[in-house]
């Protein structure tokens, strides 16, 4: 019924080495960690990075091949490696790093530690997400890891998995009191953290970007996580720091979940060792090993950094000062005009490249601005903040303290002047920036001057992460299509009911597609209208589409969008289609019954043989292409996403799988496929109904966002994606060079301009 799931144990026969598919050379200049952080953090956006998470991920697993933070480690083939062992040495590690004392997790936590937690605590299971692509999601350990990150972001509460947590209730009301006083914006809380807390953050969104080539280090990281106790310190802080304590029955249900994850991860293990020969499980082990000596290593200098923080309690009067100065200079430049400090002009000062913020904080203790000691007696404190002074508003109340307890402490420093510390930021890390244009050219090299053909193109697109270079085919594919989809909008098959929207639009539309559906419904009397044999090869024509069942959201599953309003109800269609962490209820598992039950037999889809299968014609790729397409890039093109998703939803209702029903049963073979989708499908509270509220819940945002009169440039686009699978006439060979340019039926409804533009110097 499932496959093995496929990962790196050495030269796979069809798919290239990472290093040859990612090996374009880096564009000019470097990036630091908080901007490497936020560029992984949107890599569906800027897929120029992903040689950067690949060689952050090597590096990272290669320095960690030399460790010894877990005994056994450092000897590959002993007999250490095992699970067991793996567990024991975890276990000792947990109570030597002993997490809760040192981040004293014993009340509500140090504000500055809630502050580096965010991060984390935002991307906490990120780095099983891509798991949930369609080449590995069907097998038993893809659905295992499935559940596994619904159950460890909370994005599905009604999971089976915690089905025996108690007061669930109270443990769902506590994360969303997380949730809502935290920013909404990742990016923006990586902004105001400090680098060294983002290095975790960073290499785990490294890691997530190639869970085939990474599965058993992703393993191994996985299970230290949960044993050795970041999963709990990092929620830890993030309730009490929303609550201000932990209740104690939100305490009893995190540990009953926390017990289920640490299980569900030793199953995960426990299966990949199951499925490898036996000549290749010690490689696999020491694999395993080298991700949980990895994630030892990286949480043991995160929690370095965070109990250093502890320890200083609070920053010095000195070095609170100089950080006020860093964080306010390039603000002040070029204000002062004549003033100096010195011999020195102030805005020259306040140049980050020519002066630090510590010569600045040297000299105005010096100044005939601050009187050591004598805070209301230093204008620095007084006339030049107050009401009508130069700088009255360039500080707040908080900030104001600052400045006086500074000046306060050079009391028993008043010959020198000099403020109590001189701390800096840490040094940075530099990251090798790669450009967008250079990965273009790379492609246009590979398919600019031959077409890529549509079992080729469908190959690249589910093995995604062995072939980055077709991401500009695969949009340029998407783009033509839906680019003819808004030409057409008011006219052909399915056009759209108003130009102008309003949920009734939308409600009347789909509630009447639903019951136009379910009346075209005809019950089978005699013989059914095609023969056996040819419904067995109508059957397996579908293959391509449905054994990707749900493969257009394979990309909604992303921490950025996971939790808000629409991505939730995206999530649970998502996760349903993917069989709610069970291999038995994976719609594609279950097609492949069908299939069997017929007496075909077909390769897994990320197979070669598979796109090669002369049981298809070309055609039946067309489809899945754009699914998969459309699912690389999901947060860029999202109104095309919400309607080709209530599109595909509303097609699983009605006469067309009642019918079939029919067909299956006359001839004596399994309906469990078209029922499931008649019943899980529903327009009530099934997916048809789920695809509709989200449609609605995005627009109810764009209207708040943006005001009513850009509603209508969005209901374009959704309707597009609506349109999106219809037949056109375009030639299904596609080059990553040309686009149309025929003007859309509104010159306000537009798509975006491409991630991949033809002139990807504007998009670098």
């Amino acid at each position: 019924m499932t496959h093995a799931i496929d990962f790196r144990l050495g030269e796979h026969e069809d798919l290239p080495p990472l290093s040859e598919a990612l090996g374009r050379p880096p564009g000019d200049g470097t990036i630091g960690t908080i901007k490497a952080f936020q560029t992984l953090l949107d890599i569906d956006q800027r897929p120029e990075s992903l040689p950067l998470a690949l060689q952050i991920a090597s590096n990272a697993l290669a320095a960690a091949a030399g460790g010894a933070h877990l005994a056994g480690l450092a000897h590959r083939d002993g007999p250490a490696l095992d699970t067991a062992s793996l567990t024991q040495a975890l276990d000792a590690a947990r109570s030597a790093l002993d997490a809760p004392a040192r981040l004293r997790l014993d009340g509500q936590p140090d504000a500055s530690l809630a502050a580096r937690n965010a991060p984390l605590e935002r991307i906490n299971g990120a780095w099983l997400q891509h798991v949930m692509r369609v080449a590995t999601a069907d097998s038993d350990v893809g659905c295992t890891l499935a559940c596994l990150y619904a159950v460890q972001t909370m994005s599905y509460p009604q999971d089976p998995a915690l089905r025996d947590v108690p007061a669930p209730g109270a443990l769902l009301r506590a994360m969303a009191s997380v949730r809502s006083s935290r920013p909404q914006s990742i990016a923006m809380i990586a902004s105001q953290t400090a680098e060294d807390a983002l290095k975790l953050p960073l290499l785990l969104l490294a890691l997530a970007q190639f869970p085939r080539t990474f599965l058993p280090e992703l393993l191994g990281l996985n299970y230290a996580w949960h044993l050795l106790g970041a999963q709990a310190a990092v929620e830890d802080i993030a309730i009490s720091a929303a609550l201000g304590e932990i209740p104690a029955d939100v305490h009893q249900s995190l540990q009953a979940r926390r017990s289920v994850m640490q299980e569900t991860s030793l199953h995960a293990i426990d299966q990949l060792v199951a499925q490898v020969d036996d000549g290749d499980r010690p490689d696999v082990m020491a694999r395993l090993w080298q991700g949980a000596e990895l994630l030892t290593q990286a949480w043991q200098r995160w929690l370095d950094h965070g109990a250093q923080t502890l320890e200083a309690d609070q920053p010095s009067a000195g070095d609170a000062m100089i950080e006020l100065i860093r964080d306010k200079a390039s603000c002040a430049m070029g204000y002062h005009r004549d003033k100096r400090l010195g011999d020195t002009p102030i805005d020259t000062l306040l140049d980050a490249s020519q002066h630090s913020a510590e010569e600045v904080v040297q000299r105005l203790a010096h100044s005939g601005y601050v009187k050591a000691g004598k805070p209301d007696a230093s204008s620095f404190a007084t006339r030049l903040l107050d009401f009508g002074g130069p700088m009255s508003g360039v500080f707040d109340e908080k900030e104001r303290q600052v400045v006086r307890r500074w000046i306060e402490s050079l009391g028993g420093n008043e010959e020198s002047g000099a403020p109590t510390g001189t701390a800096s930021a840490a040094p940075s890390s530099s990251y090798p920036c790669w450009t967008r244009a250079g990965y273009l050219e790379e492609s246009t090299h590979e398919y600019g001057n031959r077409p890529c053909s549509p079992r080729e193109l469908y190959y690249k697109i589910v093995n995604i992460e062995y072939f980055p270079d077709v991401l500009p085919v695969a949009e340029q594919y998407l783009v033509d299509h839906l680019s003819a989809a808004l030409r057409t909008l008011t006219s052909g098959e399915r056009p759209i009911p108003a130009m102008q929207y309003s949920h009734d639009t939308l409600r009347d539309w789909v509630f009447h597609k639903h019951r136009e559906q379910i009346d075209a419904y005809e019950p089978l009397t005699g013989e059914p209208p095609v023969s056996r044999e040819a419904f067995i090869a109508s059957t397996t024509s579908l293959a391509p589409l449905l054994l990707i069942d749900g493969g257009w959201l394979q990309g909604a599953s992303h921490v950025n969008t996971l939790h808000s309003p629409v991505g939730q109800r995206l999530f649970k269609i998502f996760y349903e289609e993917i069989g709610e962490g069970s291999a038995a209820l994976h719609h594609a598992n279950i097609y492949r019954e069908l299939l069997q039950s017929m007496g075909v037999e077909l390769p897994g889809v990320a197979d070669l043989d598979f796109a090669l299968s002369d049981h298809f014609d070309d055609s039946a790729f067309e489809v899945p292409i754009l699914w998969l397409s459309l699912s690389c890039f999901s947060r860029h093109y999202f109104p095309e996403l919400l309607g080709i998703n209530l599109a595909v939803e509303l097609a699983g209702l009605g006469a067309n799988y009642m019918q079939a029903h029919d067909i299956l049963k006359y001839y004596g073979y399994p309906t469990t496929f078209v029922d499931f989708h008649n019943s899980t499908d529903n327009a009530s509270v099934g997916h048809a109904a789920l695809s509709m509220e989200a449609v609605m819940a995005y627009m109810d945002d764009v209207a708040e966002r943006e005001g009513p009169d850009n509603l209508d440039r969005h209901w374009h686009r959704i309707w597009a994606g609506m349109r999106l699978t219809l037949p056109n006439s375009n030639d299904f060979y596609w080059r990553p060079a040309t686009r149309g340019t025929d003007a859309p039926v509104d010159p306000a409804s537009t798509l975006p301009p491409p991630i991949f533009a033809v002139d990807a110097s504007a998009h670098k």
